[in-house]
């Protein structure tokens, strides 16, 4: 026989002691009893505890398994037929048992359960905590939880800076002990906390409706807290705190983080949950035209970035100041005027010397400079020195995808510069796959995908390895990419070794591959004169001299493709442009 006494701390520890314990030893085993309460009710039972004649039961082992959630759901008359209900309860629930039987509560409270909506949970839950659980703690305890539920997941240092209360940590183990939604996650030495998402939302509104000012201040600081380790939750908090200018100065702040990291995409959502005067903004709009132009749409970015030209005339001093700087680094990625990026790009290399590298705005900000001068082949011993800097920088901060890109783009550099061993020393000390082409998910990916292939296959091209240069431009080929990526370089080198080699097929592959190179200069790089020459050479290969010659005619003066072709000695080729 089990007797269950709920909600033991309104009693005390004389009734315990007087009534339970006597019950449950003399009993001869055939009775167990449970007592349920808050973290007090475990003091008065240390003695049974440490006699083996109880044990402590965790808050951790009490929510309900996937299984157990579907066969609640299976057994309740409201929920029974209505398809995915179950899934959408283990979803939401995560088997906490009060969320579960308050979710439930909500649907029965609904005709047709078709309508149901988790609004209407939302509601129900945020009444049955604010009413029943914090209505019940002392004040310090729930002044911690109203401040700490600002962020799902938080450490010790986090938590802190959120509440200003040198007591979090131990706050939170106490919120843990008694069963308060908060999920202990332990790495090595490491604690971090999770919330159960609705309760964290809930008492968030709760704390916005009492306090909009502490509901304002908490996101903030979650917000600065983040700007440098996590960017992306740092803009939602930015835009959860309201104050349009925290916004425009966080987005101003981890923006190119962000871009340089691949999440373009992600970072463009954010922009586009902000109010219609904050997104005509000109720092906003040159945002906007790099994650635009980024995802192919050059058009659009064009506009964008036309837009907030014009809208910066408008700024005063201080505001022009930061929203110029943002625009000349987003020109670094969406100009296509060769002198515009030159300009540009010795601006922001001066400007790195007044930025610290070991801070990571900084170390994304030298990445993207040193990135920008190797595309246009612009002091390139600078931007080796940048791209390793960076690389060693970014690997010491755990930044482990900034620190790969460094030393891909790092490789492609040293491959353009000759150094063609080094280049393979360095590819080697890479991880395997570690080139972020073998998946086209992210923004960036599309503009700077494969560069580590590439970097290869220029190597082994020079080198004379045309079948391995012919591998790898198979391999870019086969990832997509746009038409001035560095997929559609690696079609061009693939067309020049494939001509090297004795195989009609092969030609034809490759002659076809580049109908996926641009037609037009691009962000100084000079697609046509090299989708020319990479023609010419395939046509050479065939021995029809005629097409090949009329294929270099095409390519405009001022290119520096003679420089190009001669590079690695090859002067057949070069005299064709003699």
């Amino acid at each position: 026989m089990t007797i269950v006494i709920d909600d033991a701390h309104f009693s005390n520890k004389d009734a315990m002691m007087q009534v339970a314990v006597p019950l449950a030893i003399h009993s001869g085993g055939r009775l167990r009893i449970v007592i349920s309460g808050t973290h007090s009710v475990a003091s008065w039972m240390t003695k049974q505890v440490a006699a083996a004649q109880a044990r402590f039961l965790d808050s951790a082992i009490l929510p309900f398994t996937k299984e157990v959630v579907n066969l609640i759901d299976k057994s309740s008359s409201s929920t029974a037929n209505t398809p995915g209900y179950s899934a959408e309860l283990w979803e939401n629930t995560r088997g906490w048992p009060l969320i579960v039987q308050l979710f439930l509560l909500s649907s029965n409270q609904h005709a047709d359960v078709h309508e149901l909506t988790s609004e209407a949970a939302r509601i129900t839950v945020a009444a049955y905590l604010e009413d029943h659980v914090l209505a019940g703690l002392r004040d310090e305890l729930k002044e911690f939880i109203l401040l700490a539920t600002a962020v799902n997941r938080f450490d010790s240092d986090l938590v802190t800076t959120l509440t200003q209360n040198e007591n979090a940590p131990a706050l939170a183990d106490e919120c843990r002990r008694m069963g308060l939604f908060l999920e202990p996650l332990v790495s090595g030495d490491e604690i971090n906390y999770r919330w159960h998402s609705y309760f964290a939302e809930a008492c968030q509104a709760i704390l916005k409706r009492r306090s909009p000012g502490r509901f304002e201040e908490a996101n903030k600081a979650a917000s600065r807290w983040m700007r440098e380790v996590d960017p992306g939750p740092s803009i939602i908090h930015a835009i959860r705190s309201g104050d349009p200018d925290f916004i425009l100065e966080t987005i101003e702040d981890v923006w190119i983080l962000l871009v340089t990291s691949g999440q373009g995409s992600l970072l463009e959502n954010y922009c586009f949950q902000l109010s219609n005067p904050q997104r005509s903004t000109p720092s906003i709009l040159y945002i906007l035209a790099a994650c635009r132009d980024m995802a192919g749409d050059y058009a659009g970015g064009k506009v964008l970035h036309t837009r907030a030209d014009a809208a910066l005339e408008l700024l005063d001093d201080d505001r022009r100041q930061r929203s110029e700087e943002t625009g000349m680094l987003v020109k670094l990625i969406i100009s296509d005027d060769t002198k515009e990026l030159v300009s540009n790009v010795n601006t922001a290399n001066e400007s790195l010397r007044e930025i610290d590298l070991l801070d990571r705005q900084g170390i994304h900000r030298a990445f993207l400079v040193g990135w920008r001068m190797i595309r246009l082949r612009h002091q390139p011993e600078r931007a080796v020195r940048l791209l390793s800097a960076v690389a060693g920088a970014a690997r010491g901060n755990g930044d482990y995808s900034l620190a790969n890109r460094a030393s891909a783009n790092l490789a492609f550099a040293l491959s353009f510069a000759g150094q063609f061993t080094t280049t393979r020393q360095v590819l080697s000390r890479m991880p395997p796959s570690s080139g972020e082409a073998s998946s086209s998910s992210t923004l960036f990916d599309h503009f700077d995908g494969g560069v580590d292939a590439m970097a290869a296959q220029i190597a082994a091209y020079w080198q004379g390895d045309m079948e391995l240069a012919v591998k790898y431009g198979q391999e870019l080929h086969s990832y997509g990419g746009t038409v001035s990526s560095n997929p559609a370089l690696g079609r061009i080198y693939m067309a020049c070794a494939a001509s090297f080699i004795n195989d009609s097929e092969l030609w034809g592959e490759s002659f076809k591959a580049l109908t996926k190179v641009s037609d037009v200069e691009s962000h100084g790089v000079p697609w046509p004169a090299y989708k020319a020459l990479s023609a010419a050479h395939i046509h050479r290969a065939i021995g029809d001299k005629s097409a090949a010659v009329n294929y270099l005619g095409t390519i405009k003066s001022g290119h520096g493709m003679n420089n190009d072709v001669r590079h690695g000695g090859k002067p057949v080729a070069a005299s064709w442009l003699s």
